[in-house]
Protein backbone atom coordinates (compact mmCIF):
# COMPACT_ATOMS: atom_id res chain seq x y z
CA UNK A 1 0.00 0.00 0.00
CA UNK A 2 1.69 3.48 -1.15
CA UNK A 3 2.24 5.49 1.94
CA UNK A 4 3.68 8.82 0.29
CA UNK A 5 1.36 11.06 -2.26
CA UNK A 6 2.66 14.17 -3.30
CA UNK A 7 -0.07 16.91 -4.67
CA UNK A 8 1.71 20.47 -6.14
CA UNK A 9 4.95 19.41 -3.98
CA UNK A 10 3.18 18.66 -1.13
CA UNK A 11 3.34 15.99 0.85
CA UNK A 12 0.06 13.95 1.69
CA UNK A 13 -0.15 11.24 4.26
CA UNK A 14 -2.30 8.61 2.96
CA UNK A 15 -4.36 7.07 6.00
CA UNK A 16 -6.55 4.61 3.37
CA UNK A 17 -5.37 1.35 1.75
CA UNK A 18 -4.82 2.42 -1.93
CA UNK A 19 -3.29 -0.58 -4.31
CA UNK A 20 -3.23 1.24 -7.26
CA UNK A 21 -2.93 4.50 -8.94
CA UNK A 22 -6.96 4.08 -9.81
CA UNK A 23 -7.58 4.29 -6.44
CA UNK A 24 -5.29 6.45 -5.75
CA UNK A 25 -6.87 9.02 -8.49
CA UNK A 26 -10.68 7.96 -6.95
CA UNK A 27 -9.38 8.82 -3.13
CA UNK A 28 -7.88 12.28 -4.31
CA UNK A 29 -10.63 13.25 -6.45
CA UNK A 30 -12.90 12.82 -3.48
CA UNK A 31 -10.46 14.54 -0.57
CA UNK A 32 -8.53 16.93 -2.69
CA UNK A 33 -10.07 18.57 -5.43
CA UNK A 34 -12.08 21.73 -5.57
CA UNK A 35 -15.12 22.25 -8.25
CA UNK A 36 -13.58 22.75 -11.71
CA UNK A 37 -9.88 21.35 -10.79
CA UNK A 38 -8.48 18.59 -12.96
CA UNK A 39 -5.72 15.98 -12.50
CA UNK A 40 -3.03 16.82 -15.45
CA UNK A 41 -0.34 15.06 -14.54
CA UNK A 42 0.18 11.80 -12.76
CA UNK A 43 4.11 10.70 -12.19
CA UNK A 44 5.44 6.99 -9.95
CA UNK A 45 8.34 6.88 -8.97
CA UNK A 46 9.64 9.86 -11.36
CA UNK A 47 8.48 8.19 -14.44
CA UNK A 48 5.25 9.79 -15.98
CA UNK A 49 2.31 7.40 -16.24
CA UNK A 50 -0.26 7.43 -19.53
CA UNK A 51 -3.09 8.77 -16.79
CA UNK A 52 -6.63 7.12 -18.12
CA UNK A 53 -4.90 4.45 -19.23
CA UNK A 54 -7.15 2.05 -17.07
CA UNK A 55 -4.89 -1.09 -17.30
CA UNK A 56 -1.90 0.38 -16.51
CA UNK A 57 -3.73 2.10 -13.85
CA UNK A 58 -5.50 -1.02 -12.04
CA UNK A 59 -2.28 -3.33 -13.31
CA UNK A 60 0.26 -1.44 -11.52
CA UNK A 61 0.52 -2.31 -7.70
CA UNK A 62 2.16 0.24 -4.96
CA UNK A 63 4.21 -0.46 -2.04
CA UNK A 64 4.99 1.36 0.50
CA UNK A 65 7.83 2.35 -1.04
CA UNK A 66 6.32 3.87 -4.05
CA UNK A 67 6.25 7.85 -4.89
CA UNK A 68 2.84 8.75 -6.67
CA UNK A 69 2.91 12.69 -7.47
CA UNK A 70 -0.21 14.32 -8.83
CA UNK A 71 -0.14 17.69 -10.70
CA UNK A 72 -4.13 19.27 -10.11
CA UNK A 73 -4.79 22.52 -12.04
CA UNK A 74 -8.10 24.29 -12.87
CA UNK A 75 -8.83 25.28 -16.61
CA UNK A 76 -9.62 28.65 -15.64
CA UNK A 77 -6.00 29.18 -13.75
CA UNK A 78 -4.59 27.35 -16.94
CA UNK A 79 -6.27 29.51 -19.98
CA UNK A 80 -5.51 32.88 -18.08
CA UNK A 81 -1.53 31.89 -17.55
CA UNK A 82 -1.40 30.54 -21.14
CA UNK A 83 -3.25 33.98 -22.32
CA UNK A 84 -0.29 35.70 -19.83
CA UNK A 85 2.14 33.34 -22.21
CA UNK A 86 0.29 34.49 -25.74
CA UNK A 87 0.40 38.15 -25.23
CA UNK A 88 3.91 38.16 -23.41
CA UNK A 89 5.44 36.12 -26.46
CA UNK A 90 3.30 38.47 -28.93
CA UNK A 91 5.01 41.47 -27.44
CA UNK A 92 8.23 40.28 -26.97
CA UNK A 93 8.11 39.45 -30.94
CA UNK A 94 6.70 42.86 -31.74
CA UNK A 95 10.13 44.23 -30.17
CA UNK A 96 12.04 42.30 -32.40
CA UNK A 97 10.04 42.73 -36.17
CA UNK A 98 10.43 46.14 -37.00
CA UNK A 99 14.00 46.39 -36.80
CA UNK A 100 14.32 42.99 -38.50
CA UNK A 101 12.31 43.88 -41.17
CA UNK A 102 14.99 46.69 -41.47
CA UNK A 103 17.52 44.83 -42.03
CA UNK A 104 15.89 42.61 -44.53
CA UNK A 105 15.68 45.16 -46.68
CA UNK A 106 19.14 46.44 -46.28
CA UNK A 107 20.38 43.39 -46.32
CA UNK A 108 18.38 40.98 -47.70
CA UNK A 109 20.91 38.19 -48.28
CA UNK A 110 22.85 38.07 -45.18
CA UNK A 111 22.58 34.76 -43.23
CA UNK A 112 22.14 36.26 -39.86
CA UNK A 113 18.80 37.88 -40.99
CA UNK A 114 17.65 34.66 -42.29
CA UNK A 115 18.39 33.16 -39.19
CA UNK A 116 16.54 35.55 -37.00
CA UNK A 117 13.59 34.50 -39.11
CA UNK A 118 13.88 31.04 -38.33
CA UNK A 119 13.69 31.72 -34.95
CA UNK A 120 10.88 34.60 -35.34
CA UNK A 121 9.14 31.25 -37.09
CA UNK A 122 9.94 29.39 -34.50
CA UNK A 123 8.21 31.68 -31.75
CA UNK A 124 5.16 31.90 -34.16
CA UNK A 125 4.82 28.28 -33.82
CA UNK A 126 4.79 28.53 -30.15
CA UNK A 127 2.17 31.28 -30.14
CA UNK A 128 -0.37 28.69 -32.30
CA UNK A 129 0.84 26.25 -30.14
CA UNK A 130 -0.41 27.96 -26.92
CA UNK A 131 -3.62 29.12 -28.84
CA UNK A 132 -4.34 25.61 -29.60
CA UNK A 133 -4.03 24.60 -25.54
CA UNK A 134 -6.19 27.33 -24.38
CA UNK A 135 -8.79 26.27 -26.90
CA UNK A 136 -8.21 22.75 -24.95
CA UNK A 137 -8.89 24.52 -22.04
CA UNK A 138 -12.26 26.69 -22.95
CA UNK A 139 -15.17 26.69 -25.31
CA UNK A 140 -13.63 27.59 -28.81
CA UNK A 141 -17.15 28.31 -30.28
CA UNK A 142 -18.10 30.77 -27.43
CA UNK A 143 -18.32 33.96 -28.65
CA UNK A 144 -15.18 35.80 -26.32
CA UNK A 145 -13.09 33.14 -27.89
CA UNK A 146 -13.46 33.84 -31.61
CA UNK A 147 -11.48 36.78 -32.30
CA UNK A 148 -8.05 34.89 -30.71
CA UNK A 149 -9.29 31.92 -32.93
CA UNK A 150 -9.80 34.49 -36.19
CA UNK A 151 -6.19 35.53 -35.51
CA UNK A 152 -5.00 32.24 -34.75
CA UNK A 153 -6.13 31.11 -38.83
CA UNK A 154 -4.57 34.07 -40.41
CA UNK A 155 -1.27 33.63 -38.14
CA UNK A 156 -1.51 30.05 -40.05
CA UNK A 157 -1.77 31.36 -43.39
CA UNK A 158 0.85 34.37 -43.00
CA UNK A 159 3.17 31.41 -41.55
CA UNK A 160 3.19 29.69 -44.79
CA UNK A 161 3.78 32.92 -46.71
CA UNK A 162 6.90 33.59 -44.88
CA UNK A 163 8.51 30.08 -44.93
CA UNK A 164 7.72 30.19 -48.45
CA UNK A 165 9.86 33.58 -48.64
CA UNK A 166 12.31 31.74 -46.30
CA UNK A 167 13.19 29.15 -48.31
CA UNK A 168 13.64 31.28 -51.38
CA UNK A 169 16.31 33.26 -49.31
CA UNK A 170 14.17 36.10 -50.49
CA UNK A 171 14.94 38.56 -47.81
CA UNK A 172 12.72 41.69 -49.36
CA UNK A 173 9.26 39.53 -49.56
CA UNK A 174 10.40 38.17 -45.92
CA UNK A 175 10.50 41.34 -44.79
CA UNK A 176 7.17 42.57 -45.93
CA UNK A 177 5.76 39.74 -44.44
CA UNK A 178 7.16 40.59 -40.84
CA UNK A 179 6.39 43.94 -41.06
CA UNK A 180 3.24 44.50 -43.01
CA UNK A 181 1.34 41.08 -42.08
CA UNK A 182 2.59 39.57 -38.99
CA UNK A 183 3.47 42.57 -36.87
CA UNK A 184 -0.38 43.85 -36.94
CA UNK A 185 -1.37 40.11 -36.41
CA UNK A 186 0.94 40.17 -33.06
CA UNK A 187 -0.79 43.34 -32.25
CA UNK A 188 -4.27 42.27 -32.59
CA UNK A 189 -3.02 38.26 -30.34
CA UNK A 190 -1.59 40.54 -27.48
CA UNK A 191 -5.24 42.56 -27.42
CA UNK A 192 -7.67 39.78 -28.07
CA UNK A 193 -5.60 37.48 -25.49
CA UNK A 194 -5.81 40.09 -22.54
CA UNK A 195 -9.65 40.75 -23.40
CA UNK A 196 -10.26 37.33 -23.29
CA UNK A 197 -8.49 37.21 -20.02
CA UNK A 198 -10.60 39.48 -18.40
CA UNK A 199 -13.63 37.72 -19.93
CA UNK A 200 -12.40 34.53 -17.92
CA UNK A 201 -11.60 36.35 -14.91
CA UNK A 202 -15.37 37.68 -15.21
CA UNK A 203 -16.87 34.22 -16.00
CA UNK A 204 -18.59 32.47 -12.94
CA UNK A 205 -20.40 29.02 -12.53
CA UNK A 206 -23.67 30.88 -12.59
CA UNK A 207 -23.55 31.33 -16.26
CA UNK A 208 -25.50 29.52 -18.13
CA UNK A 209 -23.06 28.81 -21.30
CA UNK A 210 -19.84 28.52 -19.61
CA UNK A 211 -16.51 29.93 -21.20
CA UNK A 212 -14.30 27.48 -19.34
CA UNK A 213 -14.90 24.23 -19.98
CA UNK A 214 -15.74 22.41 -16.94
CA UNK A 215 -15.85 25.68 -14.82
Amino acid sequence: MVKKIIIRDKEIPVPVPIRNVQEAVAWISSTFMEEGSVITKVTLDGVDLAFGDEKLEKGVLLSEKSILRFQIDNPRELSIKTLDVIRDLSVGMNDTIKNLAVKGWELPSNKDFFYEVRLVLDDVNLALHMIEHVNGLVDYTHVDAAPVNGTYRLLIRVREKLLQAYARNDGKECASLLLNRLEPLLKELGNESENLQIRIFSTGVEDAESLVMGF
